[in-house]
């Protein structure tokens, strides 16, 4: 059986399509009609059908019941591939465990798919375990949960009955536009014209609360506060007839303002699928409701689960354990859902009821069932469940990156999710193969000793020489297992191929000659030499894989490396030390392995990476790293076999992806090696969501030492202002923690796996970015398509004033410390509110936290804004005279200021005010950033501070981390 045509008349902003785009509500007013919070449209939740003999003498003709004058506005569901291929799968599916890796925030093809399977199997039973919204207002209507939608899911089962020439006789007789749909509105239209930076903003508002002399009031005050007492030049008030009145001001202002009321259409454009809407109506009579076809429920109390004759039943999964899964076991369904299996795996790290009746259910139920994980982070924690599913991995970069290259026919809606959603994060640094054909000699003669001899120590030796930079012979040589070049050949002594061998590896290594070489070892050097000629400041780091190797190959380097600045400029060390080794400035990796499994190359500040080696490593190198195996932590590959069960497709995109057969062998190794617990570091540093360097607070600085019970301590600035989860509410309170050390006594620090202070001002502008790519924020007359363009724009006067400062530093030839000290100086002559040079470096001039999202590398600086606008417009003129090519301006400046200040009150009312405060189009950011801190909250090491008081450090000290030893520090 074909998948049905799927439609739905939820409500849906036919201008701006919200909620489904970043989940503003649609208010609902008194007569029914939809008001948009996004666009501020007013439309009706039915298109209005002329009166037209023709349409209707042509419906009664083809319809037995045909629509009356009003037709609700029923849209198209275009589901995207992934859902589409579950579509097809699902209803033939009768038994199975299947963990989905999901690419989007929510399943919202769920009612689609629960309907398909009721429509090929119509006495099948469903259970939905998942989260179910209770509260939803009865003023407003926000993006759905899979219960609340599924009452607006409709279909058609047959298409084929119509007609193409009805299709354009009815398109013909009807025609439909936004004056079918939308509403007009009284608006107070103003325009505002700024002489100084040559802008002019119009905007049309509707608020009915709101008179014109209001409006006035508030702009006056608005543009007051910004550039002074004095901005406004003029207000010009028309009447709608033709007449103005002008009133002056303040002759010197450089804002003139242009204000009048008119009846406007709310909505600028019908973005509604018309054609589809008059397919709808040639099928009128084959259109079947869900819920007129199928009996469905919800439980979210043990008291009400009553269920009889239910095909469908949703069971919310905040409901004690025990009783979710007796509910289950008793309606005893065909298929289950989790919509958020990620919800019961959590609570495994802390071995929790939930997690304990959930693996249970899983090893033992006979039910065939689908889990659906939403957060890469919780992954790793289904291992103790892999026998008892099967792995449908769609949320990894090689399936993603086929999927999205194609194109895509889906529709966001809330019953499909489109693939323009998401973002497939590239790999940030550059990467370069260096291809070395005396390895492939190496690699080839390998073969041929092992045709002789493959025990496990020639095996092992041979394994791992293509990927070595030491000799082979004398000090700090190649050793494997205490195996030496010696034991090789010492194997193969009376063998056709020991001249042959013997040959390879002196043309190759020189090993009976002095000085021995290396092709890996020289090629090294060149691309280091090539690399500080181009940057002499740049950090170079040759990453092995044996600890043991790196001693090696050092001592090597200091025995041999005549030029004292290589020896500064190159850090040898494992893959897994290297992310505790490279800071933020410029740097590359130099290495002949692959990454080990769990490094995210996506995850770095590195610029560039280095790949030596012969043929066959630089293969398998290429495939772990354009495949992004190495994310198998948190976005895992799992290639099906043929006896598997999954959807056709996950075959078809799966064989396209060509991963060597020793790769899969290193990935089956490592997930051994997970079970048996010895990648724990590994895993616990997964979802680091910042790069952090250990900040230093200087001698003789006064600063606050916290304390807890286990007499641990960190020593915080002064000027710090910290933030701490209230105890009893959903609020995030904040404290400058010099004002009163005393308050900061019994309150609790989140700390991240390095121990340092984890701050929720960072988790907010990471999260926001993340959920958040599209919201549109406007303040003033400026626009940000997205929270990572405020933010982008809200530090560019810190970036800038850093940007200045590495100018200084590189054409002056200082040091950071001088130039920063200089800049310091430089500014304070400018007449800006901080006058002191010392603050000014501290703080302006301090390493900002980056944060890593998919949208890229994102810093974060501990101070916001200056105190005034005319301080960032003062910064710009004195960087714009120190380096004129930086091209600045009063404009930028006042951009970056305004979007800083919009970041501020932004993250301020999402962490400390209620839902109901916001703005409506703000409530579900709201909703979902205060599900993450909990998450955070659950998973976080946390540090309880018992004493607090102000110290003074005798040696420079860490901040803001946790110390075991911080006595040492105190005067």
């Amino acid at each position: 059986m074909e998948p049905a045509y799927y439609y739905h008349d939820y409500p849906v902003c036919p201008n701006c399509k919200e909620p489904v785009i970043t989940g503003a509500p649609l208010l609902i007013e008194d007569d029914g009609t939809f008001r948009c919070s996004s666009c501020d449209a007013f439309f009706s939740p039915a298109v209005h059908l002329p009166e037209n003999e023709g349409v209707h003498e042509f419906l009664t003709k083809n319809l037995k019941e045909p629509p009356s004058e009003e037709l609700p506005l029923i849209w198209p569901i275009k589901n995207n591939v992934i859902e589409k291929s579950y579509l097809s799968w699902l209803p033939n599916i009768s038994e199975g465990k299947y963990l989905i890796t999901w690419p989007w925030r929510n399943i919202r093809f769920l009612p689609v798919l629960i309907c398909e399977c009721l429509r090929v199997k119509g006495d099948a039973k469903i259970v939905v375990i998942g989260e179910i919204n209770t509260g939803e207002s009865k003023n407003e209507l926000g993006f759905p949960d899979p219960f609340s939608a599924l009452g607006s899911l409709q279909y058609i089962e047959d298409m084929s009955k119509m007609d193409s020439g009805d299709l354009r006789n009815l398109r013909r007789l009807l025609k439909i536009d936004r004056k079918n749909v939308f509403k007009k509105k009284k608006k107070i239209h103003y325009r505002i014209k700024d002489s100084k930076n040559r802008h002019t903003t119009e905007i049309s508002v509707y608020r009915p609360e709101m008179t014109i002399r209001k409006c006035i009031n508030r702009i006056l005050k608005y543009y007051k506060n910004l550039y002074g007492m004095n901005a406004v030049r003029s207000i010009t008030q028309k009447d709608g007839k033709g007449g103005k009145k002008i009133k002056t001001v303040n002759d010197e202002g450089i804002i003139a303002i242009i204000i009048e009321e008119r009846e406007e259409w709310t909505g600028k454009k019908l973005s509604f699928p018309v054609s589809d809407l008059f397919q709808v109506m040639l099928n009128y009579d084959d259109l079947t409701r869900f819920k007129d076809h199928f009996k469905y429920d919800c439980i979210t109390d043990v008291r009400d689960t009553y269920t009889s004759d239910s095909s469908v039943v949703f069971i919310s999964q905040t409901m004690e354990p025990e009783n979710l899964f007796s509910i289950v076991e008793e309606f005893n369904p065909d298929v289950v859902f989790f919509t958020d299996s990620d919800y019961f795996v959590n609570e495994s790290l802390f071995n929790g009821r939930r997690w304990q009746k959930f693996r249970e259910f899983i090893r033992s139920t006979e039910h065939a069932v689908l889990m659906f994980s939403l957060r890469p982070d919780s992954r790793h924690l289904y291992r103790d469940l892999k026998d008892s599913f099967t792995w449908h991995t769609w949320d990894c970069i090689p399936i993603l990156d086929i999927l999205t290259g194609d194109e895509d026919h889906s529709r966001p809606s809330p019953f499909s999710s489109s693939f323009s959603e998401i973002s497939v994060p590239e790999i940030n640094a550059e990467v370069e193969y260096i291809h070395l054909k005396e390895i492939d000699r190496i690699e080839e003669i390998s073969e041929k000793i092992l045709k002789i001899d493959n025990s496990k120590n020639v095996r092992l030796y041979l394994k791992y020489l293509p990927q070595t930079p030491l000799n082979l012979r004398g000090p700090h040589h190649y050793s494997n297992g205490g195996w030496v070049i010696d034991n090789i050949l010492n194997q193969i002594l009376d063998t056709p191929i020991f001249d042959e061998v013997k040959s390879t590896f002196e043309e190759v290594y020189s090993i009976s000659s002095d000085p021995q070489r290396n092709p890996l070892l020289k090629s090294m050097k060149e691309i280091i030499e090539a690399e500080l000629s181009g940057d002499d400041r740049k950090s170079i780091f040759i990453a092995l894989k044996s600890s043991r190797e790196t001693k090696s190959l050092k001592k090597t380097f200091e025995m041999n490396e005549e030029n004292p600045d290589v020896l500064d400029a190159v850090d040898i060390c494992t893959w897994n030390d290297l992310p505790t080794h490279h800071d933020e400035g410029p740097s590359v990796v130099i290495a002949t392995s692959y990454p080990p499994i769990g490094y995210s190359m996506n995850d770095t500040a590195i610029e560039k990476f280095y790949f030596i080696g012969g043929s066959t490593a630089i293969e398998k190198i290429k495939s772990i790293v354009n495949n992004r195996i190495t994310e198998q932590i948190t976005k895992p590959l799992h290639i099906p076999s043929r006896n598997e069960r999954a959807p056709e497709l996950l075959f078809e995109i799966t064989e396209k992806i060509h991963v060597p057969e020793t790769v899969k062998e290193d990935i089956l190794e490592f997930e051994r090696s997970i079970e048996s617990g010895s990648h724990s570091q590994i895993l616990n540093s997964y979802g680091r969501t910042s790069k952090k360097r250990a900040r230093t607070i200087r001698a003789g600085t006064e600063c606050v030492l916290v304390i807890n019970e286990m007499n641990s301590g960190m020593f915080i600035p002064s000027h710090r202002i910290l933030f701490f989860k209230d105890e009893t509410a959903d609020r995030i309170e904040h404290i400058r923690a010099g004002d009163k050390p005393e308050n900061l006594q019994e309150r609790t620090l989140l700390l991240d796996e390095h121990g340092f202070y984890t701050s929720f001002k960072v988790l907010f502008t990471r999260f926001m970015i993340e959920i958040a790519p599209t919201l549109k924020i406007k303040s003033s007359y400026y626009t940000w398509n997205g929270f990572g363009e405020l933010v982008d724009d809200s530090y560019e006067w810190l970036r800038n004033i850093r940007n200045a400062m590495n100018k200084i530093r590189d054409t002056r030839g200082w040091n950071e410390n001088r130039a920063k000290d200089y800049l310091s100086e430089y500014l304070v002559e400018y007449d800006l509110n901080a006058r002191n040079p010392d603050y000014i470096r501290d703080h302006w001039l301090s390493d900002p936290e980056i944060i890593v999202t998919s949208q890229g590398h994102v810093p974060v600086f501990e101070v916001e804004h200056p105190r005034a606008i005319s301080d960032v417009e003062k910064i710009y003129r004195a960087l714009d005279e120190l380096s004129p090519e930086m091209r600045l301006d009063d404009e930028k400046a006042r951009r970056s200021y305004i979007a800083s200040r919009t970041l501020q009150k932004l993250r301020r009312k999402f962490l400390t005010d209620k839902k109901q405060s916001l703005a409506p189009r703000y409530r579900r950011f709201h909703e979902e950033l205060w599900k993450e801190i909990n998450y955070v909250l659950k998973r976080s090491d946390k540090f309880k501070i018992k004493q607090a008081r102000i110290v003074k450090v005798k040696i420079d000290s860490p901040s803001m981390k946790i110390l075991q030893d911080y006595e040492r520090y105190i005067i």
